[in-house]
Parts: structure tokens; C-alpha cells; sequence
């Protein structure tokens, strides 16, 4: 799938080609979730409608509607006769596109970077909670994991939340145990006027303390939204996946440890092999460090078996029970596909252009899309002044 554009809020000009994994960089405002946000809008422009007017909101034309969707004051990302947007070359009418009367299921399922925002006193707020000007797939994202925090607590006959079995992979679930949860356990708590969040730690018959969801550190904060949407789109192996084609996920980085980074990204493979293709908007280096990875690997013209076991020890996967399904994940991801692109502008612009940087090169001609969207610069500069002050000693 194939999305040009030209014009739309601080985008110049671009083309994004949808892969199996996509991954977009770039520097903060460079219009990376304006291009998120329009893909979900084009593929499921009927249910966000829908959805806005079951919560009584009203627009009269496309421009008022973009202040629904996008956020308040929103409304200049395009100009009439100025924009371009074409989706496999076919043109996108914005009024046509809000008109479709036709029913589907959700295509995208979007998870924003504000996802920590979706929770007030420890539990997801209502899509009515939000201001009128708040972006749509914020709210629509917190509206989701309340409906599912609490189909999940209704049937916990424990409280307990996570770790919970029968949805991600043992050997995974242990991961994010170890590096975000610490071994903690993850319950609701009923006794108080309202549902609240807390981790308990010691045993589950013989609790040490327990941390209520405002003490809760940043990254645990941040991931806890993220484990409820893979709750989600993870059913038991027997369903496989939901209706939807595509996954998005916003700085899935964002407040974790890097060991963390690598308990997520087993998730991410999860989702891959379940038949989604995932979109990632990232300004982490470890997730770029992934996609070549893959690139390598496909490459590499040895058996498959070593590929393997290879990936077996850079994720410290152990041997057990589920080590057949977790070899056949592996195999599927390195038959995936993958594209990255980078938002860039000159010195001093506040246009941005999508530059293709799949080949994922350290080393390009043109400075401006060089060092992985400049992810890898730093690292390098420090490198570079450091050999010099050593030859200076010299």
C-alpha cells in the first residue's frame, strides 16, 4: 500500500509504501503522526465517523471535521487547491471520503504516543472525558482499553491482570515480567468508590507491598497501555488475530530501559506472525538496530536452523515447552518485508520531506538522510572528537 503526499500541514511532499513492518523517523513536529492519523482516516473514515457522531459530535464540512479528528485548530492542514493526497495512486477527496456509507470493520488499530494520558486515577478515561479538541485516536484509544480493562477484570476471578495465560507466548510473557514489571503482579483493585490499578509484589499468597497506579514508574506506566491492546489483538492461538490489517504504534520506546525495548519488540514479532502489519513511529535507535537486523539476516546465505538459534540468543530466549511455536514466529519474521522512511527538512526549514532509507545505510551520500535519519550521529560525532583529542595527547 502506497501513500503520496503533497502539502498536508508541515508535509512538503512524500511517499510512504506500506510494508509488513514500516517504520517512520524523524524529529518531533515533522508531521510523522499527521501521516499516522491520515492513514487510519482513509482506511476507516465511516467508523470514525460513526463513532464522532455517536458521541454527539457535530462538523459541517471537511475543515471542521479535521478539527474533530486532528485536533483543535487543525483545520490548516491543507489548503483547497494546494494539497495532494493519493492512496496506490488513487486519488483521496476528503468530502467523498467523509460521504462513505458502506460498513467494514476497523482496518487500523491505532495506539498513540500520549497513551499514558488515556489514564486518570488509575483507570482509562471515558472518550467523554477528553476535551471536544483532543486528537480522535487518543480518546478512541482510551475508550478502547476501558471497554477491555474491564471485560478483563469482570472475568478475573483473582483481580489479576497480568500476567495472565493464554495470551502472549509463556517464554515472552516472562520477559516483560523480568524487565518491566520487575516480578511484580498487576491487580485491580475493587474495595475503594471506584476501580484502580496497583502492582503487588512478593508472592500472590504473600504480598510484600502494594504500588498503586500513581507510583507507578514511567515506563510501566507507559507499557501497561500497550499490554491491554496486545491483550487485545493477541486473542488465544485458536481465534489468531482481530479484523484488523494494520497496527500502529506510536514511540513504542517511549520510558522504557532498553531491555524493556527487547521484551517489546518480541511482541511486536507476535503481532507480525498473528498476520498484522505493524507501523512504528520511533526515535529509538534498538528499533532501527532490529530492522537491520532482519535486513542482514535475509542476506546471510546460511541455513535457516543457525538464523534461528541466532535469534534465540540475541532476544535470551530459553528452551522450553513453547520453543517450537516461538522457532516458527522467528521463521516468519525473517520472510517479512520492511520499509523505513525519515522525515527531513534544510537547516532552518519548517518543511518537511519522506525520504526512503529501507536500505538502511550508516553511510549515504546525501548528509541530510545520513546516520539512519540522524539517529546514529551523535555516537559518531563523540567518536570523531574523541579520536581527535587522543591525537592531541600524542
Amino acid at each position: 500500500m502506497k501513500l503520496y503526499i503533497k502539502n498536508f500541514g508541515p508535509i512538503s511532499e512524500g511517499v510512504v509504501k506500506f510494508k509488513d513492518i514500516t517504520v517512520l523517523v524523524g524529529p518531533q513536529a515533522s508531521g510523522k503522526s499527521l501521516v499516522l492519523q491520515l492513514f487510519k482516516l482513509i482506511n476507516d473514515a465511516k467508523n470514525i465517523s460513526d463513532e464522532l457522531e455517536n458521541q454527539n459530535f457535530v462538523w459541517n464540512g471537511v475543515y471542521e471535521f479535521f478539527n474533530h479528528y486532528f485536533g483543535e485548530n487543525m483545520d490548516s492542514l491543507i489548503k483547497s487547491g494546494q494539497y495532494e493526497i493519493k492512496l496506490n495512486d488513487k486519488s483521496i477527496d476528503f468530502k467523498s471520503l467523509l460521504r462513505r456509507r458502506k460498513n467494514h470493520s476497523e482496518k487500523v488499530f491505532y495506539i498513540p504516543a500520549q497513551r499514558v494520558l488515556t489514564f486518570s486515577e488509575g483507570w482509562p478515561r471515558r472518550f467523554v472525558n477528553f476535551e471536544p479538541g483532543d486528537p480522535f485516536v487518543v480518546k478512541d484509544f482510551s475508550e478502547k482499553i476501558r471497554g477491555l480493562l474491564n471485560k478483563l477484570d469482570q472475568k478475573s476471578a483473582t483481580n489479576k491482570i497480568f500476567p495472565l495465560k493464554g495470551t502472549i507466548k509463556a517464554s515472552f510473557r516472562a520477559k516483560i515480567e523480568q524487565s518491566i514489571f520487575h516480578n511484580a503482579k498487576v491487580f485491580t483493585d475493587r474495595t475503594g468508590l471506584k476501580k484502580k490499578l496497583y502492582l503487588r509484589t512478593g508472592t500472590e499468597k504473600q504480598s510484600s507491598y502494594n504500588i498503586p497506579f500513581l507510583s507507578w514508574s514511567a515506563g510501566q506506566k507507559e507499557f501497561f497501555a500497550l499490554l491491554i491492546a496486545f491483550y487485545h489483538l493477541l486473542p488465544p492461538a485458536k481465534t489468531g488475530k482481530r479484523n484488523y490489517d494494520f497496527v500502529i504504534i506510536e514511540e513504542p520506546e517511549m520510558g522504557l530501559h532498553p531491555r524493556a525495548i527487547k521484551s517489546l519488540l518480541l511482541i511486536i514479532i507476535e503481532l507480525l506472525a498473528r498476520g498484522y502489519k505493524v507501523i512504528l513511529s520511533t526515535h529509538s535507535v534498538m528499533i532501527l538496530e532490529f530492522v537491520w537486523m532482519l535486513k542482514q539476516f535475509k542476506d546471510l546465505k546460511i541455513d535457516i536452523k543457525y538464523k534461528l538459534d541466532a535469534l534465540f540468543r540475541i532476544f535470551e530466549i530459553p528452551k522450553k515447552s513453547d520453543s517450537s511455536l516461538i522457532r516458527q514466529h522467528f521463521d516468519q519474521l525473517l520472510k517479512k518485508d520492511f520499509s523505513v522512511f525519515f522525515f527531513h527538512s534544510k537547516p532552518g526549514g519548517y518543511k518537511f520531506k519522506i525520504k526512503d532509507i529501507s536500505d538502511l545505510s550508516l553511510f549515504q551520500e546525501k548528509n541530510d538522510i545520513d546516520k539512519w535519519g540522524e539517529l546514529y550521529s551523535f555516537n559518531d560525532v563523540i567518536t570523531d572528537i574523541l579520536a581527535d583529542l587522543k591525537n592531541k595527547e600524542n
